[in-house]
């Protein structure tokens, strides 16, 4: 059900200027909102945002406090440390979500919401592809995930896209497993390289196109 502006303006900021003065005064700030932009699968602790942006936990803090009291973010207390992510029940932050979303190409959103995984080695290669019709893409993945990661991916790549997971096709594969059905031509390897794939994580030899 779509919810109309009228309905919405009671929850919007009471200070349209100051709002976006806040939000927008710092590059820092900015790092951290794409940081949880990209990751709507789960919400993570001052250290974890410090460290997947190389940043120092002061300044991350600093700023995940400033956007929860805008109610951009919201935090909860889990395995003994506070938790932020984008606060989706704000109208405001799922518009400033979607400019987030609109002023980075598709592919640098796809490969920042893959770096997690790149960072621990769990992942060596990413591609993806759009069905010449219809609206299914094909997500190849190689590398050591867990279901508990795949279905991560899955989410963060799904929400990226905007489309539902269930069109979104996962083909994932173990290194050695990869490596062994391309060399054997598998007829599920071979059909996916027909595809045009687009390079995310690693490197294959097929054509680059944007997805």
């Amino acid at each position: 059900m779509t919810t109309s502006r009228a309905t919405e303006s009671a929850a919007l900021p009471r200070d349209p200027l100051a709002f976006l003065g806040e939000v927008f005064s710092s590059r820092i700030r900015a790092h951290v909102l794409t940081f949880l932009t990209v990751r709507n699968d789960a919400a993570y602790s001052l250290t974890e945002i410090a460290r997947g942006l190389g940043l120092s936990i002061s300044s991350v803090q600093h700023e995940c406090y400033k956007l929860e009291r805008l109610d951009v973010l919201v935090a909860r207390t889990a395995r003994g440390s506070r938790r932020y992510r984008l606060n989706v029940n704000f109208p405001t932050t799922r518009n400033l979500e979607q400019l987030i979303l609109g002023v980075f190409p598709l592919r640098d959103l796809l490969v920042r919401a893959l770096a997690d995984f790149e960072k621990d080695g769990t992942l060596s290669t990413a591609a993806i592809a759009r069905e010449a019709e219809g609206d299914a893409f094909h997500l190849l993945l190689v590398g050591d995930l867990t279901l508990m990661q795949l279905a991560s991916i899955q989410e963060r790549i799904a929400h990226l896209l905007g489309v539902d997971p269930d069109v979104l096709h996962m083909a994932f594969f173990p290194e050695r497993q990869w490596l062994t059905q391309r060399d054997e031509r598998d007829e599920r390897i071979e059909r996916l390289l027909t595809l045009e794939l687009t390079p995310l994580i690693g490197s294959l030899e097929f054509a680059t196109t944007a997805p």
